[in-house]
């Protein structure tokens, strides 16, 4: 009697074992699956217009401005922004107010000879907090060489995007 007691008893810590272990397991599916969820809804709520106001912020950076192409009097400045490494959001129904943006991809961008153009090497926006890891190429050959690497950070302020702290690298 004792012996079927006491396997009894082992079947059923098996049992309670196997069950704990697979409610870990579900728990831990659980929480990775609402983690992915919350990020998708943060990744929707930032909007391409919040990025590109982001990004027309970070472009009057006095330290990158120094390296623009000279403009004739009534022209509007024009960025390339080659979209690799970073996914960049569509310009489409974005409005500037001071740039105008053309976005193109790494091929498209050195067959066509651009010579001065942004590189986004990481962006981080999250509600009113920004972070853009950009480098700006300019008189671009073929090289690499020449270049203005900076660290933007920006709050949004009443719907406005200002630049709180710049590190050029």
């Amino acid at each position: 009697m004792k012996q079927k007691r006491f396997e009894s008893q082992n079947i059923l810590n098996l049992i309670l074992n196997y069950m704990k272990n697979q409610s870990v397991k579900l728990f831990k599916s659980l929480v990775m699956v609402f983690g992915i969820m919350l990020s998708c809804i943060h990744a929707k709520s930032q909007t391409p217009s919040d990025f590109w106001a982001a990004f027309e912020a970070c472009s009057q950076v006095t330290a990158l401005q120094s390296h623009y192409p000279s403009l004739s009097a009534n022209q509007t400045r024009t960025h390339a922004v080659m979209n690799h490494g970073v996914t960049v959001p569509t310009t489409q129904g974005v409005t500037f107010s001071q740039i105008a943006v053309e976005l193109y991809d790494k091929s498209t961008m050195l067959g066509m000879g651009k010579t001065h153009f942004f590189l986004f090497h990481d962006v981080k926006i999250e509600g009113s907090q920004a972070m853009f890891d950009v480098v700006y190429y300019y008189n671009f050959n073929g090289n690499y060489d020449q270049f203005v690497a900076a660290t933007i950070k920006l709050t949004k302020t009443n719907g406005v995007w200002a630049v709180t702290e710049t590190k050029i690298n």
